[in-house]
Order: C-alpha cells, then structure tokens, then sequence
C-alpha cells in the first residue's frame, strides 16, 4: 500500500460518523498544529518537492490502482507486472578407486551442490528485488571398503552435508516505519547448518552365524543465524520478549531454536549416536 494521489497533494480524507468523507487540506492541518507547522517537510514537500513522499511515492510514476487495498482514501494499492526470475542448478560428481587390483580395498566419493538464485520482484517498478533467496548448500560422501578375508568386512562411511540459506536483502540502513504504509524493506540473514555423519559396518560369518557391528556418530554444529550489520529496528533484538520471536519464527516458517535472551547464542546442540549388533542364524536351507 502507498500514499494516493490526495495524500500526495498533503490531503487527509477519512470516513466520519456521519458515513460522509471528511477532507483535510494541508492549510487544515497547520490550522490544527499548535506549533502552526503543519506537515513536515521532511515527509512531504509541497513546495520544492524533497521529502520522503516526494522521492518514492508521488513521483507521478507509481499511482494507485487498487482501491480494495488500504483504506482507499488515504492509501491504496499499486499493482504491476513485476520481473522475477529462478535460477536452480544442481551439479553431482562420483567417483570409485581400486585400491588392490584383486578388489578387496576400494574407495568411492559421491558430492552434490545446489546454486539456487530466486530474485523476487521489486517493491516499485525500476527498483531492484526487494529480495533475493540463495541456497548454495552441498554435501559429500566418502566410503572405504575392506575385505579383510572370505568371512570378515569392514565399510566405513564419511558423510558432510551444509545447508546454507540466505535472503539477500535491498537495504542495511536503519529505517522509520509508518503505520499501514509498506516501505518495501528487506534485511539480509542467512543461517548455516553443518553435519557430519560416520558410520563403519563390520560384517563377520562364522559358520551359520553372520554377524553384523555397527556404528553411528554425528557431529553437527548450528552457528547463530546472521543478520545484516544493523539490526531490522523492531523486528530482531535483544529486548524482544518471547511472544515477539516466537511470532518472528512462525513467520518466516522455520523451526529455529530461540536465541537465548541477551547473548545471542543458540541452545548446544547434542550429537546424535547409535549402535547396532545383528546376528542372522541359518540352522538349514530352509530355516
């Protein structure tokens, strides 16, 4: 929602109980400031044409056009094809290694990248994207296989995945925000997430036994989420109370674990572990 064409002239017009329109002219509204000031010319210049207003919205380029957003009289909706665009390019690279000519030694490595670039569109025509999602995680695979003899091997297993996410923002300036007019602010934050996973699988057969060990480790490390330079005012700092970050988290649809209150410091995180020990039993061809 941006300021109408009236608003842009200095005219405040609201509904009053009568069910009429009441009109403001800028000369009303001096009459009404005790100071006899009237609108600050740092918002709206109605004389040489530099204020706030002046430079974004009543430029003539970007008039109103939808009256069912706002309240139609003093703000309303602008609509317009917007340019967007999706780049997502997903590269995957394997390679496998004989470490013995007879086989019993081998390697393998397995690895994924994502580029994802999702420019959205711009808050006003001719302006840059409002905001720009990236996703640049990867992760990769390692595996050693040993046959240490006809009835004994060994797989162990390295596994990393990071998930990098991020939203390129169009500013990183402090702002003042104005009740019921959108300002087209976005501020840049990402978080990054990195795992490490290893596993090693012992397989042994002793007569009608196959016997089977193994072993699970991760490793995982959940940094702060980091945001751009200078906080958003009002929508993350250390003096929101619980009730405002929860409603943040809900927002932006993620399951972040709430910075602990003044520090900025997540909860530490546990690394997951397990074990497994499997016996397969054959009493006859049958059983």
């Amino acid at each position: 929602m941006i300021p109408t064409p009236f608003m842009c002239q200095g005219i405040f017009r609201y509904s009053d109980v009568n069910g009429g329109i009441t009109t403001f002219t800028p000369t009303d509204l001096k009459n009404l400031d005790p100071n006899h000031i009237g609108i600050d010319p740092h918002m709206l210049d109605l004389t040489n044409h530099t204020g706030y207003l002046d430079r974004t919205f009543c430029t003539g380029k970007t008039v109103t056009n939808d009256l069912s957003a706002g309240d139609g009289l003093n703000y309303a909706g602008f609509v317009f094809r917007a340019p967007t665009s999706l780049d997502n390019d997903v590269f995957v690279a394997r390679t496998d290694y004989r470490l013995t000519a007879d086989g019993r030694h081998s390697i393998f490595w397995r690895g994924a990248l994502q580029d994802l670039r999702n420019p959205g569109a711009p808050f006003l025509p001719g302006d840059p994207p409002q905001q720009t999602i990236a996703d640049h995680s990867k992760g990769f695979a390692v595996g050693y296989t040993a046959v240490l003899s006809p009835t004994l091997v060994n797989s162990f297993h390295w596994g990393f995945t990071r998930q990098s996410f991020g939203v390129i923002g169009n500013t990183n300036q402090p702002w003042n925000t104005f009740l019921g007019l959108d300002q087209g602010i976005t501020y840049s934050h990402d978080f990054r997430v990195s795992m490490h996973n290893l596993l090693n699988d012992l397989s042994w057969t002793k007569g009608t036994h196959a016997l089977q060990f193994g072993t699970s480790i991760g490793l995982a490390r959940d940094p702060p989420d980091q945001f751009s330079p200078l906080q958003p005012p009002g929508h993350w700092n250390n003096q929101l109370d619980l009730t405002d970050r929860i409603r943040w988290h809900h927002e932006h649809a993620r399951s972040y674990e709430l910075r602990s209150a003044g520090t900025g410091e997540r909860d530490p995180v546990r690394p997951p572990f397990a074990c497994l020990i499997w016996n397969d039993l054959r009493r006859s061809r049958e059983l």
